[in-house]
Formats: C-alpha cells, structure tokens, sequence
C-alpha cells in the first residue's frame, strides 16, 4: 500500500513561467507594487524587466494562474497586462 501511494505521487508537476507586457511600468517605484500583487496572486517568483516593460512570473506547480487573476493583479497594483505568454 504504501509503494501504490509512492508511485501514485511520483509524477512530477511543472510549473509554467509566464511573461506578462504591462503598460505604465517605468521607474523602479513600479516593481513592489507588481511583485506583491503576483505573489499574493500565488506566484512562486516574479521579476520586472522595465527596459523590456515585462513581468516574467513562475507559477506555483501546485496552484496553476488563470490569465483572469494575472490580469486583475496586475489591475490592482495600477497597471495593464496587455499580453500574457506561457512557456514550460
């Protein structure tokens, strides 16, 4: 029983990195704001690329963001996600 339960947890989860264009983000006053919406969204990670006007997120393996709550979070913190791009 407890090799069934070993095996039946044995596949592993990948969590998908997101890159997210946000319009507005250009000062480093940008980046808190940002950062804490995604991590309060459930993001494992984020990073601001302002040159670029990015947000790379990595997702939580275990709890998956829908583009509908990247997009409100980025809502909140005063900014617009205007494209939102999924890797693995």
């Amino acid at each position: 029983m407890m090799i069934a339960a070993l095996l039946g947890s044995a596949s592993p989860a990948f969590a998908e990195q997101l890159t997210i264009a946000v319009n507005g983000m250009d000062c480093e006053m940008c980046v808190a704001p940002i950062t804490h919406a995604m991590q309060k969204a459930g993001a494992e990670s984020t990073t601001v690329d302002l040159a670029k006007g990015v947000v790379h997120v990595v997702e939580k393996s275990e709890k998956p963001l829908s583009d509908t709550v990247v997009k409100q979070a980025i809502k909140d913190a005063g900014f617009e996600a205007t494209r939102i791009d999924r890797s693995s």
